[in-house]
C-alpha cells in the first residue's frame, strides 16, 4: 500500500517538474514510477532468497513475521526513493536554473 501511494506522489512529482522546465512530462512520470518500484521488487527478491529463510528458522512467532515483511517492504521502498531522488537531482533540478522554454 504505501509503496502505490509513494509510486503515485513520485509520478506527479516527476510529472510537474518536467513540465516545468518544457520535458514530457508522462515520460518523466514513468522514469520515477520504474526508478521507485525496480530497486524495490529487486531488494524483495534479494531478501526473500536470503534473509526470510533464516527468519522462518528461528521461532520469531506471527508478529514477527508480520513486522519482518513490513521491514522488508519498507525498506524496498525507502532504496527506491533514494534512487528516485537521485535521477531527480541529475535531471530534472538541474533544469529549474535555466530560463523557462517559451511558447510562441
Amino acid at each position: 500500500m504505501i509503496q502505490i501511494i509513494a509510486a503515485i506522489l513520485v509520478a506527479i512529482w516527476f510529472f510537474e517538474s518536467a513540465r516545468k522546465v518544457g520535458k514530457n512530462g508522462i515520460s518523466w512520470a514513468i522514469i520515477g514510477i520504474l526508478a521507485l518500484i525496480l530497486p524495490s521488487i529487486l531488494w524483495v527478491i534479494i531478501s526473500r532468497v536470503t534473509i526470510l529463510p533464516a527468519l522462518m528458522k528461528t521461532d520469531i512467532g506471527p508478529a514477527g513475521a508480520i513486522i519482518s515483511g513490513l521491514a522488508i517492504g519498507l525498506v524496498g521502498v525507502g532504496l527506491g526513493l533514494v534512487v528516485v531522488f537521485w535521477i531527480y537531482k541529475m535531471n530534472l533540478k538541474s533544469n529549474f536554473h535555466k530560463d523557462p522554454p517559451t511558447v510562441n
